[in-house]
């Protein structure tokens, strides 16, 4: 056993890809984890490092990536098989999925492929039903009218819109319970 920051490790340690590299293997980052899985990924030792960090209990564990696995991967028992998409309906590995903290494995249940397609065609089909819009005009989403720039200035709405989204805000608060009204009753 050789002794780390971390505690002692085993021997085989010594060979490890990521020897001096403890702020990248501990980063909570999602660029720094994948900076460590790259390091891991080309590791002489990934193996018997997986197996080493499967076997450490909870508070022996350092929370942090070991065998090309973070520590909430390991927890879960990230699985080494391929997952099916529930979109395109192929396997692929499970690197392939989006994360997501309440989906299985801690992953989306379509591939990042089938997720980028369909927020692009989403997205065509926004621009597809948009109004064409006049040189100098813009839409304003208050009114659904087509106004000159000028009655924007720096606002997402025309200016009417804005005044009277700003009197509706005064008369709420002008009708709502005070404290000292609350406390009188």
């Amino acid at each position: 056993m050789i002794r780390t920051v971390f505690g002692e490790v085993p021997d085989w340690h010594a060979r490890a890809a990521c020897i001096g590299q403890a702020l990248v293997m501990s980063s909570r980052k999602a660029a720094g984890i994948a900076e460590a899985k790259t390091i891991c990924a080309r590791c002489p030792v990934i193996d018997e490092c997986r197996t080493w960090a499967a076997e450490l209990t909870e508070d022996q564990d350092p929370e942090m990536v070991m065998g090309g696995l973070t520590f909430v991967e390991r927890r879960r028992g990230l699985p080494s098989q391929p997952r099916r998409c529930t979109a395109c309906n192929r396997l692929k590995t499970v690197e392939e999925f989006g994360r997501r903290k309440e989906g299985k494995y801690g992953r989306q249940s379509t591939c990042l492929e089938c997720t980028r397609a369909k927020a692009n065609a989403a997205y065509r089909r926004r621009i597809a039903k948009a109004k064409p819009v006049s040189t100098g005009f813009r839409l304003c989403p208050g009114c659904g009218r087509e106004k000159a720039d000028a009655d924007f200035g720096r606002r997402r709405t025309c200016v009417t819109c804005s005044i009277d989204a700003h009197h509706s805000s005064q008369q709420r608060k002008r009708d709502a319970p005070t404290k000292t009204s609350e406390a009188a009753t």
